[in-house]
């Protein structure tokens, strides 16, 4: 095109390094006489985008070239280009998520990273180890950010579940004859285990039949 009819001026707005797995955003800026009406996206790994802005995940690392095609309503058009290195994100991985009684323990591990950050803080004994141990008072998940050497970063969470003290009640004494049967009951938990097993229906039960001999 001419320039003494078409004048613009085109830049790619974009952080010039990113991680995998870690959105990026790629926005135009455009001097221009005219109205712009046309975009086009598009990276030297095949994937294309027709709007003034748009978001992008890479998957793999290496480096990349972004070029952007922008038009006018008077149909002229101007071209810019850049790269883009891509580093890899660490694979964090965290503990698998457990249950605890309150007023009980358990200790966190992370891994796949070497620097660590876990919020919420609440309840740990650390928040910027690998492995804080854990006493909350509440059901709690905790997040932990991993940071590999290249400032990249991946996250993972543990759910902790605490169990709230609780009373459980039970059938009162009560006396049958030789050869009879009466109902247990107990009432105020989510599982039960009676001892001694023996002349039960089903010792795990809460409404055993007790059948002593």
């Amino acid at each position: 095109w001419s320039s003494d009819v078409c004048s613009s001026d085109l830049i790619i707005s974009a952080n010039n390094t990113s991680c995998t797995d870690l959105m990026t955003n790629f926005k135009s800026s455009t001097q221009s006489a005219d109205q712009i009406n046309y975009y086009k996206w598009q990276i030297s790994n095949g994937v294309q985008a027709t709007a003034d802005q748009f978001d992008y995940r890479f998957m793999n690392s290496g480096t990349y070239k972004v070029t952007l095609i922008a038009g006018t309503v008077n149909q002229c058009f101007d071209t810019t280009s850049m790269n883009i290195q891509v580093a890899q994100s660490p694979t964090v991985r965290a503990s698998n998520d457990v249950t605890i009684c309150r007023n009980k323990s358990i200790t966190l591990q992370a891994s796949g990273a070497i620097n660590y950050s876990w919020y919420p803080v609440e309840g740990l004994s650390c928040a910027n180890c690998p492995m804080p141990v854990a006493r909350p008072f509440e059901t709690t998940k905790y997040v932990v950010k991993g940071t590999a050497s290249n400032g990249c970063y991946r996250f993972d969470t543990v759910n902790v579940s605490v169990k709230q003290p609780f009373k459980i009640t039970a059938s009162k004494s009560d006396s049958i004859c030789e050869g009879k049967s009466m109902q247990l009951s107990a009432s105020g938990a989510e599982s039960y285990s009676w001892l001694p097993a023996t002349g039960l229906s089903n010792p795990l039960s809460g409404t055993p039949v007790a059948s002593p001999s």
